[in-house]
C-alpha cells in the first residue's frame, strides 16, 4: 500500500441493498442530548450506545462518509420529508467515539487528551473510520499518531502504521524501538498486535544493528586494537588490549538486553570508554590508542547503524 494512503483497501464499504429505508427507531429526542451537537437546524440525528444524540447536517456525514452518502442516496420511505422530525440513526459505537470522530469531521474542537493518551481508543476509532468509509478523519488521527504517540507507543504506533500503510510512521516508529529489548516481559505483549511479516522487519532492523556493530568493533583496519600480537607502538611492548575487547563486547551484548546503551547519543562520553581511551602502556608510559581516531571511528560506525525497517525487501526469516 502507498505511504500516502489513509485508509485500509482490506475493508470496502459494503454495498446496500436497493430499497432500505434509513434505520431510525425513533423521531423523538427524548434521550439526552451532547451539549457539542445540540443545533436543532439539523436534519440527522445519531444515537450512541448509552442513548446520547448528536445531531448531524445529512450533508457534512455524506461528504465526509462514503457509508452514509451511499446510505442517504437510498430510496427512503413516504414518511421522510423535510416537515418531518429529524430521523434518529441508532449507532453500535460509544458516546465517547462519537464525540471525537464527529468532532474531526464538523470541525469541532477534538478532545486531544483522549488522542494522546491510549493506543486502545487510537484503534476504536480507526475501526470506526474504516467501517463508515471516512478517509479525513483517518488523516487527523494518522497526524495525532505521528506527532505524540510514536514516542510513547512505538511498538503499537509501528503495528498501526504498518496495518494502515503509514510507510513513514513505521519507520519513525522502528527506530523509537531501538532503545527497547523487545524480547523483555513488558513489550512482548505489545508485539502481538504486529503482523509476522512486520515483525519479522523489525526483529531485523534490532538484529543487523547487532551483527554490524560486532563486525565494525573487530575491524583491524579500524582500531589498532584489535591487531593480535598486539604491541606498544612506542617500546614494542606485548599489549593484550584486554580492556578494550571486555568494552566493544559489553556493547554488542547490550544489543541484546540494553539496547539503549548504543541508541543513546551520550554513548561516547562514557566513563568506561574514556577510561579505556586513557589506557598507558605498563612499561613505557606512551598511551595506547589515539583517542580523536578511536572517538571519530566510534561515531562513524553508530552513524552507520541501520535506525528504521526496510520495506523494499520481503522478509521471510530473521
Amino acid at each position: 500500500m502507498s505511504s500516502q494512503s489513509t485508509t485500509t483497501p482490506r475493508t470496502q464499504v459494503k454495498d446496500l441493498p436497493e430499497s432500505v429505508p434509513l434505520p431510525a427507531t425513533s423521531t423523538s429526542l427524548d434521550n439526552k442530548i451532547h451539549p457539542q451537537f445540540s443545533d436543532e437546524d439539523t436534519d440527522i440525528v445519531l444515537s450512541s450506545q448509552e442513548g446520547i444524540h448528536f445531531r448531524m447536517h445529512s450533508i457534512v456525514l455524506k461528504l465526509a462518509s462514503g457509508w452514509f452518502r451511499t446510505l442517504f442516496t437510498l430510496p427512503q420511505s413516504s414518511q421522510s420529508s423535510s416537515t418531518c422530525p429529524a430521523e434518529v440513526i441508532p449507532m453500535n459505537e460509544s458516546a465517547d467515539i462519537l464525540e471525537v470522530l464527529l468532532s474531526m469531521i464538523c470541525g469541532k474542537e477534538i478532545p486531544v487528551s483522549r488522542m494522546q493518551t491510549s493506543m486502545d481508543f487510537i484503534e476504536d476509532i480507526l475501526q470506526v473510520v474504516e467501517k463508515y468509509d471516512m478517509p479525513g478523519a483517518a488523516s487527523i488521527v494518522r497526524l495525532s499518531v505521528s506527532l505524540n504517540l510514536v514516542k510513547t507507543h512505538p511498538v503499537r504506533v509501528y503495528a498501526l502504521a504498518c496495518r494502515w500503510g503509514w510507510l513513514d510512521i513505521a519507520k519513525t516508529a522502528s527506530s523509537h524501538t531501538l532503545h527497547m529489548d523487545l524480547l523483555a516481559p513488558e513489550n512482548v505483549s505489545e508485539l502481538r498486535f504486529v503482523g509476522s511479516a512486520d515483525l519479522a522487519r523489525l526483529l531485523l532492523l534490532h538484529r543487523v544493528r547487532r551483527d554490524q556493530l560486532r563486525r565494525e568493533l573487530d575491524s583491524t583496519d579500524l582500531f589498532y586494537a584489535n591487531v593480535i600480537p598486539g604491541k606498544c607502538t612506542g617500546c614494542n611492548a606485548d599489549i593484550n588490549h584486554s580492556r578494550w575487547h571486555t568494552l566493544k563486547y559489553a556493547w554488542v551484548s547490550s544489543l541484546e538486553d540494553k539496547p539503549f546503551i548504543v541508541a543513546e547519543k551520550d554513548l561516547l562520553e562514557r566513563p568506561e570508554l574514556l577510561d579505556v581511551l586513557d589506557s598507558k602502556c605498563p612499561r613505557c608510559q606512551k598511551s595506547l590508542y589515539n583517542a580523536e581516531s578511536t572517538l571519530h571511528n566510534l561515531r562513524s560506525i553508530l552513524e552507520r547503524l541501520p535506525s528504521t525497517v526496510g520495506f523494499d525487501e520481503e522478509v521471510t526469516s530473521v
